[in-house]
């Protein structure tokens, strides 16, 4: 299973601002500061687990791991 572990900001773009390079690299900074944000959070779960009792009450050491999001900035 999967669950939401956190959400990107969505930054809506300005006429004024649009396609100038400041504007390219405020979207990119904002993004990745917030994914390292939601990446830094797994670091230790995902190298020592977690222990979580499942439905059928049975405990199981967990590690979380990430799907890759990766795709070119025209197919977002």
């Amino acid at each position: 299973g999967a669950c939401i572990i956190g959400w990107l900001p969505i930054v809506n773009d300005s006429v004024e601002h649009a396609g100038k390079h400041s504007w390219a690299n405020y979207h990119r900074s904002v993004w990745h500061e917030a994914m390292s944000h939601i990446l830094d959070s797994l670091v230790e779960p995902a190298t020592t687990g977690d222990w979580y009792e499942c439905s059928d009450e049975i405990e199981m050491q967990l590690f979380p791991s990430v799907l890759i999001y990766s795709l070119d900035y025209e197919e977002q």
